[in-house]
């Protein structure tokens, strides 16, 4: 079992990007108590993700094919994802389905996810799945197809909000992003889909994630997002949902001891 204070369900430490600061960045989570849930996006990833895990026992591995790299989704990559998987501590991720992408088949995303969903549920790990303008497609696919008994984790949740019940029946876990609410939103609009959005989640389904890729250009945040802003964002999140932190950092974590299945509180 991992000791640990926060739990940050979704970020990309194993990007090359940060190759020059990766060390800096992990001294900070050690101290922090931070474990991180590092996933990848295709297999030439996967070595990388599989050394830093080897390197601390506060990594958990993830390995999968992000539905932009749908091509890249072979039989060999499958059979090389269930190899990956025989290491108990290894969960799927990131996949999905991102109709936002009109140069990537809908047809192919949808097989390729539903092939690495089957590889989760026969081995009973936790899926982070991304889904973006396609959410009447993927819950039809999760109600349609077996999924892992322990749950499955949707990553950098912003709603629909009236799906929440549903997907939750089904076993959904909803990790909010440091993205989800960056700093001087000017959309109040946008803002009031997303806090309704967040309030509505059920606090036994709640995580949190910084989605940290390095390059801070894709998620709207100002600086570098890196697992240690998780700090920030345990607060921020409490406030927004008029909780008390402690109390919400306690159920976070156990949300995350209970879907990932190889991890307890210190």
């Amino acid at each position: 079992m991992i000791a640990y204070n926060f739990f940050d369900a979704h970020n990309h430490l194993a990007d090359r990007q940060f190759d020059g600061s990766r060390k800096v960045v992990l001294s900070e989570c050690a101290a922090l108590g931070i474990v991180c849930v590092v996933n990848s996006t295709r297999p030439s990833d996967w070595p990388r993700v599989s050394e830093l895990a080897s390197t601390s026992a506060s990594i958990i591995p993830t390995y999968g094919v992000h539905p932009w790299f749908a091509l890249e989704g072979s039989k060999l990559a499958l059979q090389q994802l269930r190899e990956l998987l025989l290491d108990r501590t290894s969960t799927v991720g990131e996949i999905g389905l991102d109709y936002s992408r009109r140069d990537v088949d809908r047809v192919l995303q949808k097989s390729l996810f539903t092939a690495q969903l089957s590889i989760a549920a026969y081995l009973n790990r936790c899926v982070s799945i991304h889904c973006v303008k396609a959410w009447g497609d993927m819950m039809a696919l999760l109600r349609g197809n077996d999924r892992p008994q322990c749950g499955f984790l949707l990553h950098s949740f912003k709603g629909p909000v009236d799906s929440i019940a549903p997907l939750a029946r089904l076993g959904a876990y909803f990790s909010i992003a440091e993205s989800n609410f960056p700093p001087n939103d000017e959309n109040k609009e946008a803002m009031t889909r997303r806090l309704a959005v967040l309030r509505a989640i059920p606090g036994d389904r709640l995580l949190l994630e910084t989605d940290a890729t390095g390059d801070t250009s894709a998620n709207g945040i100002t600086g570098t997002v890196v697992p240690s802003s998780l700090v920030s964002l345990y607060h921020r999140v409490a406030l927004l949902r008029g909780e008390n932190r402690e109390k919400m950092q306690h159920e976070i974590n156990e949300n995350a001891a209970r879907l990932f299945g190889v991890i307890d509180q210190g």
